[in-house]
């Protein structure tokens, strides 16, 4: 992950959990000093659509204001777990100052499956969404959410993939640079 992390051609957005970015603070220094943006995705990767007004403030004012200790500046984006979102998630993520963003690429990474198979049924994704004359926002996941120990690598792999194939036609870019 690190060595792609350093390199100056690719950029990406980083969603991180608030609990796990308090718990490794230099990794996520490492992300934002090597260029890339840092994203809220929540305290505890709670599936937000389900929880009170309150919790979800929690959730996300707690997560920011960690992110905000560590790296020097508060997150501008939050991708909610789950993809779960309501009325009152998104109201309170703006209300906070974040702007909800979703995906348009992505597979079940986090169960594991091969780098090969991770990268192939984005490369269609991908292929399917370039044709249509759109970019691809992609997600790829670094382990299980329940599983702080879950194997990383067969993402981390997958995204190696996807940037050698990409690279010469693409640009990564982070979500500021959409604007």
């Amino acid at each position: 992950l690190l060595d792609l992390l350093s390199r100056r051609d690719v950029r990406a957005t980083f969603f991180l959990v608030g609990s796990r970015a308090q718990s490794n603070p230099e990794l996520v220094r490492q992300i934002a000093d090597a260029g890339h943006l840092i994203g809220n995705h929540s305290w505890t990767h709670l599936n937000l659509a389900l929880a009170s007004s309150r919790r979800i403030e929690e959730q996300l004012s707690r997560s920011s204001d960690t992110l905000a200790q560590i790296t020097g500046a508060p997150p501008r984006y939050f991708r909610p777990p789950f993809g779960a979102r309501r009325p009152a998630t998104l109201g309170i993520a703006r209300r906070l100052g974040l702007v909800p963003v979703l995906w348009n690429a992505m597979t079940s990474d986090w169960k594991n499956p091969s780098a090969d198979a991770i990268a192939s049924r984005l490369t269609n994704k991908i292929d399917h969404l370039y044709r249509c004359g759109l970019s691809a926002n992609i997600v790829l996941h670094d382990g299980s959410h329940s599983d702080p120990a879950a194997d990383r690598a067969p993402s981390v792999t997958a995204a190696a993939q996807l940037i050698a194939r990409y690279q010469p036609t693409h640009q990564f870019v982070t979500l500021d640079a959409w604007d």
